[in-house]
């Protein structure tokens, strides 16, 4: 198979997993090999681009990235800090979770530009179908759904009624990637080139199911994401405002009717300012205990040891650190981790700019920023995978060529004259 495709089968793998757990096709343990066997195609992918490119072909965003990586599995060292209150099997979880992903970055960049475009457009309708039919299920609640968000989602919340698990639109990912999710679709249809019919379907499906996600970094994303489409989308300028509003008017009506069959009406998701204010509190205490972390241990306490896994898994003994990123990449992998990924966002905005003449790609790794403040988008399913592809391919120039394996020549060895005869000639009659 070649680079573009096996990219196209890695986005697929990672919807695959937590497609076939909504079935109940597959224990939702057993999503980890179909993830696993995705990021191993990377791997693969990575290989091939170093090989291919060498040191001099390296850009400044390779290198960055490169040592973060680096520093990630070093950072397996810093379990054994005296007092360190994580357990070094959360390690594994970190390097599934964080790291592995990272390695899509790379294999993107073996594609040619065009070919980049083409898995832009797969990663928008994928993401769609992704939206779609969550605001489906949502809506029909069909019973092995409800079963799957009460043994999946919210098992830790066995006494809530039914009705009360269908608060927050999920999909089959959750509600926090969900709400990602929508925020990076719509600025993809203006990244990928969408033409203004499919740009207003996109919209009309995207502002009712962040709104219904109500998840508050999905709704700012999504906020950005339109002032993009506003001021800097493909389409031109005449065009833009009649997108916009067209998206926005359909999608007014379907959130009416996707509200009006709930057992909650569009009120209930309107007015939850005291829910608001309660999450800031907890998201307060939560940033406290992350610098609690960093007090502690400058250099991190090692890679995976604050997440929701280490916390899920009994391997910590401190509290839990906030839902955040950037909070949680502070704690696990100290001042220099947090630098260089921070460094890496800077560099990976600018290149969408100047390298990849693709706004919209800068605006997808915004957003992934803006959202990674109080909330978790760099481990779990789909996002992060998705986050790398697109730092990928905005490190990308634009007129880059498909990478291809470089013949090398053999020079011949130069013939050995001595053993040649001179020629005799007849002589004439």
């Amino acid at each position: 198979m070649t680079p573009f495709y096996l990219v196209i089968a890695y986005v697929c793998l990672m919807h695959a997993g937590p497609l076939l757990n909504l079935f109940a096709l597959i224990p939702g343990a057993r999503v980890f090999p179909i993830t696993t066997l995705g990021h191993l195609l990377m791997v693969y992918l990575t290989m091939r681009y170093f090989t291919q490119i060498g040191r001099a072909g390296l850009s400044r965003l390779d290198l960055l990235v490169t040592a973060f990586v680096v520093w990630s599995l070093a950072s397996f060292v810093l379990f054994f800090q005296a007092d360190n209150p994580s357990d070094i099997t959360a390690y594994a979880y970190g390097v599934h979770l964080y790291v592995m992903p990272i390695f899509g970055y790379f294999g993107v960049k073996t594609i040619s530009s065009r070919n980049q475009q083409r898995v832009l457009k797969f990663i928008l309708w994928s993401n769609v179908f992704v939206i779609v039919s969550g605001l489906y299920l949502w809506w029909a609640r069909p019973a092995f759904y409800t079963v799957f968000l009460r043994e999946v989602v919210f098992t830790s919340l066995e006494d809530w009624s039914d009705w009360m698990m269908y608060l927050r639109l999920q999909s089959y990912l959750s509600s926090t990637a969900l709400g990602l999710i929508c925020a990076i679709t719509v600025a993809l249809v203006g990244a990928a080139g969408t033409g203004a019919l499919r740009t207003i379907f996109v919209l009309a499906a995207s502002i009712p199911a962040v709104l219904l996600t109500y998840q508050r970094g999905g709704q700012a994303g999504a906020l950005v994401a339109l002032v993009y489409l506003i001021f800097w989308g493909k389409a031109s300028r005449t065009t833009r405002p009649l997108i916009l509003i067209g998206g926005i008017a359909l999608a007014s009506v379907a959130i009416v009717v996707l509200t009006s069959n709930s057992d909650v009406n569009l009120s209930y998701y309107l007015d939850r300012k005291n829910d608001y204010n309660s999450s800031l509190m907890e998201g307060r205490r939560g940033y406290t205990v992350g610098m609690d972390y960093v007090t502690a241990f400058p250099l991190g306490v090692g890679l995976g040891g604050s997440g929701n896994a280490a916390a899920g898994a009994s391997l910590t003994q401190w509290d839990k650190v906030v839902d955040a990123n950037f909070m949680r990449i502070f704690a696990d992998l100290g001042v220099q981790g947090i630098m260089l990924f921070l460094t890496i966002l800077g560099i990976g905005i600018h290149s969408g700019f100047r390298r990849s003449k693709n706004i919209g790609l800068s605006f997808v790794i915004i957003i992934y920023s803006i959202v990674a403040i109080g909330t978790n988008v760099f481990d779990g399913h789909l996002t992060p995978q998705l986050f790398w592809l697109i730092l990928g391919m905005a490190d990308t120039p634009a007129t880059a060529p498909e990478a291809k394996t470089v013949p090398v020549e053999v020079p011949l060895p130069a013939p050995d004259l001595s053993q040649l005869q001179p020629a005799t000639s007849k002589p004439s009659l």
